[in-house]
């Protein structure tokens, strides 16, 4: 699995939908470093996020070993995407 051990002051986006991916390109335009956790290995999005150069690490989110190979302890912001654009805004 990818680890990204030396990735700081970044922004973990995790689940890829059309609007993280949005928010995803935004970030990117502004140069910052990003990376997406996605539980969906087959995601159709997922070969757009990558060609922005986006890291993108593929699980559950909530699984401890996932959010360690994000290195989400040294993120300056997680952002969590639903499937359901209703549950993202609660």
């Amino acid at each position: 699995s990818l680890r990204l051990p030396f990735i700081k002051e970044h922004n973990v986006v995790c689940g890829l939908n059309s609007n993280s991916l949005s928010f995803i390109q935004d970030l990117w335009s502004r140069q910052t470093q990003v990376v997406v956790i996605e539980n969906a290995a087959h995601n159709s999005l997922l070969t757009k996020v990558r060609s922005l150069g986006v890291h993108v690490i593929i699980g559950d989110p909530s699984d401890e070993s996932i959010l360690k190979a994000a290195n989400v302890g040294k993120a300056s912001y997680f952002i969590a995407f639903s499937e359901n654009d209703q549950d993202t805004c609660r």
